[in-house]
């Protein structure tokens, strides 16, 4: 990372380069990551403020993202992702006067994506290997624009957003027939094809928050989302428009305890980036992760803070479903349901001594993969420490139990140990760790889906770092 300032011409600039590389933790596990980000803001007046966001990524692993925390599932060698992006930002910030400031953002990005799903099938005496490739060529424009005043107990938040993607799709399936005794080849065919579509976003909104009272803040916006989308290989067209409202309370009846409500509904589009508010009442509006979800959600929440800790419970419902049109002709809904309770608990024993707790129980039901609707629980209790000498370390304990409703998944009791040790050099120059993840090794299926994104490595991982600070 580089860091560069200069006072006389109010600007600055920030170049951070990374290249991480894992072998995984078996054959076709992988990972390979390049990163290249630059960030330039330079102020010509008092009032107006320019940014440049320059950023190159490069990434390849095995396995699709799903299956790659799952011990039972087969490695394939063959079978990879491949994404590489370009972009580039350009943004302005108005300070109008105290009260109101403008926004204004463009980015142009240029995504190659590449699948490679091998798949193997005997019957009989007849082994069929077949190879689908598909290559994606994304070209994104987006352009948002934001107003926030301030106006007597009122904050106001009204913007919108334009999206534009051209996609190339290019498909190539080689399929060859092998007679399995003497392994002679029988037949074999290569197919190629290629196809071109267009996708249209837009988004307008405004956000309302109204300070009632010092103890009391209410929150309501309105979102309208048009999305004009298309399946490339069947030349399908559909169209997604609806209004998407949301509405929060924050009450604070004293110094240590803060309740928060929500009830809110969203449309989960192609920007992931969008400057909108992605909260309401401090609660996040985004759970779902499939492209075209429209999800509908309540929350209670209630937060209890003290001078050496916190601790809060969350109790959520949401609904959601997805539209999709395999062909011209065709139409298929997914639904899906998510309810549950979520509590963390964070405190300092004493200078030196913290523990931090979580406990979630979820349960899922999902017409997308409807094998993965489960019953889960899942828990964790770890202590953390750290002394004046620059001594520090961590040890977690986490229990994930999930119940499957179908047969097709068995159940599956997880434990999980995690340890870090380290050191800080003096004056903050840098440190050096070793964390050894799993420690007991144990191998388990960690499921991953439309509702949990993050996942574990089955097996024993060691980790050792140094950092230094120049």
């Amino acid at each position: 990372m580089i860091l560069g300032n200069l006072p006389e011409e109010h600007a600055t600039l920030d170049v951070l380069a990374s290249y991480d590389e894992d072998d995984g933790w078996r054959e076709n596990d992988d990972s390979r990551e390049k990163i290249v980000v630059g960030h330039v803001k330079f102020s010509p007046t008092h009032k107006d403020t320019l940014t440049i966001l320059p950023d190159y990524c490069s990434l390849k692993y095995g396995m699709t993202y799903s299956q790659r925390y799952l011990y039972d599932i087969v490695e394939d060698p063959d079978d990879w992702i491949e994404n590489r992006e370009k972009s580039i930002t350009l943004g302005y910030h108005r300070n109008i006067d105290v009260f109101a400031d403008f926004f204004l953002v463009y980015k142009h990005a240029n995504t190659d994506f590449d699948v490679v799903c091998p798949n193997v099938t005997e019957i009989s005496l007849i082994r069929l290997e077949e190879c689908v490739q598909d290559d994606f060529d994304f070209y994104d424009d987006t352009i948002q624009s934001q107003y926030t005043r301030q106006w007597n107990n009122h904050r106001i938040l009204a913007g919108g957003l334009l999206f534009w993607r051209n996609e190339s799709v290019e498909r190539s399936y080689q399929g060859d027939m092998y007679y399995i005794l003497n392994n002679a080849h029988l037949y074999g065919t290569c197919v190629k094809d290629s196809r071109r579509k267009d996708d249209e976003y837009r988004n307008a909104y405004i956000h309302d928050v109204f300070a009632l009272s010092k103890s009391c803040i209410l929150e309501a916006a309105v979102h309208y989302d048009h999305a004009k989308r298309c399946n490339a290989y069947r030349t399908a067209r559909w169209l997604e428009e609806d209004w998407h409202p949301r509405f929060g309370m924050i009450v604070k009846p004293g110094i240590e305890d803060t309740f928060r409500l929500g009830f809110f509904s969203s449309y989960n589009s192609f920007v992931s980036d969008n400057i909108a508010p992605p909260d309401i009442a401090g609660i996040p509006v985004f759970r779902n992760s499939a492209l075209g979800t429209v999800t509908r959600e309540g929350d209670v929440v209630w937060e209890h803070e003290w001078n050496r800790g916190l601790v809060s419970i969350d109790l959520f419902a949401a609904q959601s479903r997805r539209e999709e049109k395999p062909t011209r002709d065709s139409h298929e809904m997914y639904k899906g349901r998510l309810k549950g309770v979520e509590a963390n608990w964070n405190q300092m024993l004493c200078s030196q001594l913290g523990v931090r707790g979580r406990f979630r129980t979820r349960s899922i039901d999902n017409d997308a993969s409807p094998d993965l609707d489960r019953k889960e629980y899942w828990t964790s209790l770890g202590l953390t420490y750290r002394n004046e000498w620059g001594v520090f370390g961590s040890c977690i304990e986490t229990f994930r139990h999930d119940d499957f409703d179908s047969g097709e998944m068995e159940d599956e009791d997880i434990w999980i140990t995690d340890c870090l040790v380290g050191y800080e050099f003096p004056q903050k120059r840098g440190s050096v760790s070793l964390m050894v993840e799993n420690l007991f090794d144990d191998h388990f299926n960690w499921v991953t889906d439309e509702y949990v994104f993050s996942g574990r490595v089955p097996v024993r991982r060691v980790t050792a770092t140094l950092s230094l600070n120049f």
